[in-house]
């Protein structure tokens, strides 16, 4: 698509679950023969992103290539096999800036892509709250990237434990307790097993724990934490609610309690998946600051300020009256 397409241009930004099911949707749909879709996002898959936990904690006899390779494909499908090429443009690009008074989306590599409509699905990135030592020491769980490193990384650690003849004890540490947290730290548990009989170290040295800000864990009630709470016990979670990390170093998390008493804890590695932020490319540009950076939209998601974009999913913010 050049252009000097004599067609009006339908933009979504992110092949993710909105972005894809808006693409989806318009290609069932639309009969305006003077329209086209284009659909971009910077990588050639699409995520499915709920079962990025089970890649991280993934057991594989050998660490190679192939089986990597096989992680990912696991959770990542070829973007060209879920849309109808013949009624959507798929571009792969990183999108760079969006001017909505030029009504036009700046690539990385590409041209200059203008819209009639734009519908914003980007996503997140995570977020670190600007806790010092944070970035720098914890591995994010966010991407598939990010999923395979800390696969990996967990395995290396072991392998080192052997080949040192280490039997010391070991701390991983899961920041925040959303479902992706709490996911991660059962399905850890089962990787751990089996990594401390493929790089014989003692288990009962190995403890895996859970840090929480709020008194509830995966966004559910009191009743539901509970029975979360129960499943830790038997899998010998540790679980800090009520505590929030406040500094992060190579070998220690300090916490902070909501009475500001503050706690520090034994780290080995920290695994974050304690908050997201709104994609800085739509923050700096289509979004409100009040708004954490998303875009303001009415019940039809159709942004406040910019009438000809739209926005789902964590570019999105509503305000239900």
């Amino acid at each position: 698509m050049s252009e000097r397409s004599p067609k009006k241009a339908i933009v979504i930004l992110g092949a993710g679950f909105a972005g894809l099911r808006v693409a989806r949707e318009f290609s069932k749909n639309l009969r305006r023969a003077d329209f086209e879709v284009i659909l971009i996002d910077q990588r050639e898959v699409h995520l499915y992103t709920p079962d990025l936990y089970e890649v991280a904690a993934a057991f594989n006899a050998k660490s190679t290539n192939e089986c990597l390779t096989r992680l990912h494909d696991t959770v990542a499908t070829p973007i060209v096999e879920l849309i109808d090429a013949k009624k959507i443009t798929f571009i792969k690009d990183h999108v760079i800036a969006i001017e909505p008074e030029h009504k036009r989306v700046m690539l990385k590599n590409g041209p200059v892509i203008p819209y009639e409509f734009l519908v914003v699905t980007l996503g997140s990135v995570p977020n670190f709250y600007d806790i010092p030592g944070l970035k720098e020491h914890a591995l994010p769980l966010k991407t598939i990237k990010n999923a395979i490193v800390i696969n990996c990384h967990v395995d290396t650690f072991f392998r080192e434990l052997q080949k040192n003849k280490a039997q010391n004890k070991v701390h991983i540490t899961i920041g925040g307790g959303g479902p992706t947290g709490v996911e991660t730290a059962t399905e850890l548990v089962g990787y751990v097993d089996r990594l401390t009989k493929k790089y014989p170290f003692p288990r009962k040295n190995v403890i895996v724990q859970l840090v929480e800000a709020s008194d509830r864990l995966a966004g559910f009630d009191r009743h539901d934490t509970k029975i979360i709470l129960e499943r830790f016990k038997t899998q010998d979670i540790g679980i800090y609610l009520n505590h929030r990390i406040v500094e992060v170093n190579e070998k220690n998390v300090i916490l902070q309690t909501n009475e500001n008493q503050k706690k520090t804890i034994h780290s080995d590695m920290l695994i974050w998946t304690g908050g997201v932020q709104v994609h800085p490319i739509v923050a700096e540009t289509v979004g409100e600051k009040e708004k954490g950076g998303a875009i303001n939209v009415d019940k039809y998601l159709q942004s406040v300020r910019y009438k000809n974009i739209f926005a789902a999913g964590d570019n999105a913010y509503f305000a239900d009256p």
